[in-house]
């Protein structure tokens, strides 16, 4: 990202990048700590840290006009942290101690922390359901995060961890592919099952990418503990809900997009890098699987009252008139989008995690609960390199039994083929000649058809899974939200 264009414009390293020196090195003075009360001193203390918070928002907002508005949007509040800054999205946090500390060991550190900070909401990491591993999923954010503040700050803001942090990062990304939150968590997960490309590495290189990633602290990423930020702080939360939350810092990423975009401006950063990458992906609008049934979905005539028709006069005179005869409209037969013969084929390869497989598939089975008719008849296939296991239902009941007995089966090799295949050759036999289509879950790494099949087809990722997947051009890609299937274990 580039500063000002006007040349007399101070640079962000220049303006006030001493300010706050003199007074934090005022209150490490002995002398001067020993004729302060107790707390005296803390509100000096914290006195200082505010100004150096502020400092440092001002020389990143000088720095990046861009995020000028996400920097400066939040209320700052002192409070004990485990780190230096903290954020819940509206509300910036700072731990008045170690903010003075950091300060004092190295001018840029606050900023790169504030930096950090930032770019959690922009992503949308404090909004994103949880995670069975918290560290692993901590970890994957700031990794995402740094990355992200490397490619921004391309030398300026610089810290002493730089060298070793960006060494880090280029290998990890060397070996997994884009730096964004979701793929580098997915990755970890596989590397505690010994399994995945990060299978070789070792402790010591994992624990050398902790602690040059992690700066601020991710505890009000918790809803329950960002509730107890003062009052006044709790009253600017934008919506006052994670999902409200969630959906302004998104608005607020589209905004920073367009602005670059408006002013002709890379901001100094590559295209495929990782601020790009991951700024892409927290603007897009994950789809609902619901809403993508639907599409599947062909009209059938079902019986329903009719709402829109129903006579409320004629009901209150029935229960007036007689006591306990409303008269009512009679029951109308309507038109509502029901699933006809449809394929959602699950891929359970030794990469596709076994419980993220049953959260897709708990909440697949909520959404195709909804969407069965009289006609309806959905297979369930479960796939690794072959075909594992093909379930049909028919109706709600169907689907209650199917989830009381489901389990995981597969654990080899990616390949899609064999489904295609399977469905190709139960379409010959005349079984399934009306297919609709076919929504296939997957984390991208298989080997796909080379011909489209007679039928739409679709394949589902899990946020930013399919990100480097060479979906084939006859095939739809599909983005579902962490937050909509972790629904599934909620219904």
């Amino acid at each position: 990202m580039t500063a000002a264009s006007d040349a007399t414009a101070p640079s962000a390293d220049a303006l006030a990048a001493d300010a706050c020196a003199p007074a934090v090195d005022a209150l490490a003075s002995d002398a001067v700590a020993a004729g302060v009360p107790g707390k005296a001193r803390a509100q000096q203390v914290e006195a200082v840290a505010r100004d150096v918070v502020e400092d440092a928002r001002l020389r990143l907002a000088v720095a990046f006009p861009a995020l000028a508005p996400a920097l400066l949007g939040r209320v700052a509040t002192a409070r004990p942290l485990a780190a230096a800054l903290a954020t819940d999205g509206s509300t910036l946090a700072f731990d008045p101690e170690r903010t003075v500390r950091a300060y004092r060991g190295d001018s840029a550190a606050v900023a790169r922390d504030l930096l950090q900070a930032t770019l959690h909401c922009l992503f949308l990491h404090p909004f994103a359901a949880k995670h069975d591993d918290a560290r692993a999923w901590n970890l994957a954010c700031d990794v995402a995060a740094e990355a992200a503040a490397l490619d921004v700050c391309a030398g300026r803001f610089a810290c002493a961890r730089d060298e070793r942090l960006g060494a880090a990062l280029a290998r990890l990304h060397e070996a997994i592919g884009p730096l964004t939150s979701a793929n580098v968590y997915r990755c970890l997960r596989e590397r505690a099952g010994g399994a995945g490309p990060l299978s070789g590495w070792d402790a010591r290189e994992a624990g050398d990418l902790a602690a040059c990633a992690a700066r601020d602290d991710h505890a009000l990423w918790n809803r329950r503990a960002a509730r107890a930020l003062e009052p006044a702080a709790a009253g600017m939360r934008a919506g006052g809900s994670g999902d409200g939350q969630a959906a302004a810092w998104r608005a607020r990423a589209a905004q920073i997009a367009a602005a670059l975009r408006t002013a002709g401006q890379t901001e100094g950063v590559q295209e495929g890098g990782a601020f790009a990458c991951n700024l892409r992906l927290a603007r897009r609008e994950p789809a609902r699987l619901e809403d993508f049934l639907r599409t599947f979905c062909a009209p059938e005539e079902v019986l329903r009252a009719s709402d829109e028709e129903f006579d409320v006069i004629a009901y209150t005179y029935g229960l007036a008139r007689y006591g306990n005869l409303p008269l009512i409209e009679p029951v109308e037969y309507r038109p509502a989008p029901k699933l006809a013969t449809f394929a959602i084929a699950i891929d359970t390869s030794g990469s596709t995690q076994g419980a993220l497989v049953r959260r897709f598939v708990t909440r697949a089975f909520a959404a195709i609960r909804g969407a069965l008719g009289p006609h309806s008849e959905v297979h369930l296939i479960q796939a690794d390199a072959r075909v594992q296991r093909d379930d049909v239902v028919r109706t709600p009941d169907d689907v209650d039994a199917l989830a009381r007995s489901f389990v995981v089966r597969g654990g080899g090799g990616t390949d899609f083929r064999p489904v295609f295949a399977y469905l190709a050759d139960r379409r010959s036999r005349g079984d399934l000649a009306d297919l609709s289509g076919l929504l296939y879950f997957t984390d991208g790494r298989g080997t796909y058809p080379a011909t489209p099949p007679p039928y739409r087809c679709a394949f589902a990722f899990l946020d930013d899974a399919g990100e480097a997947a060479a979906v084939p051009p006859w095939a739809a890609r599909i983005v579902l939200s962490s937050a909509d299937v972790m629904e599934g274990r909620q219904r």
